[in-house]
């Protein structure tokens, strides 16, 4: 039986998912697992980069919140991969938090920066992940 997370979805992350696919160089997995800490795996088909990603919308957030969720997120990436917090607040852009290109200082910058992609919500009925 699939887990509430694979029926209940979220929409904020199908958002995510979506506009990370409209770079046709990258592909987009969805973590099947309430516990797992990290919501999409994202790989570049050709530098085979692999991204864990979370994803929170929330009312607001203050720098410890997202620092604490992106320490969860790198802790559970353990080297596999680069992780990224992806999030947005009320009437704020979307942003990505990542470290560890250049050294270990976490870097905040918008989606469309990040991806070359404009971040875009998913049209009704498009299905990512299929059934």
């Amino acid at each position: 039986m699939s887990s509430i997370k694979a029926r209940k979805g979220n929409p904020f992350e199908y958002n995510v998912a979506y506009s990370i696919m409209q770079n046709k160089n990258m592909s987009v997995k969805r973590i099947d697992d309430n516990t797992s800490g990290v919501d999409l795996i994202a790989e570049n088909k050709v530098s085979k980069e692999t991204f864990y990603i979370e994803c929170k919308f929330h009312k607001g957030f203050s720098w410890n919140k997202l620092e604490k969720i992106f320490t969860k997120t790198k802790e559970k990436t353990k080297d596999k991969a680069t992780p990224l917090l992806i999030f947005k607040a009320n009437r704020q852009p979307v942003c990505v938090m990542y470290s560890g290109y250049l050294s270990n200082i976490c870097t905040v910058i918008k989606f469309e920066d990040f991806w070359d992609v404009p971040f875009l919500k998913r049209p009704k009925g498009v299905k990512i992940w299929g059934k």
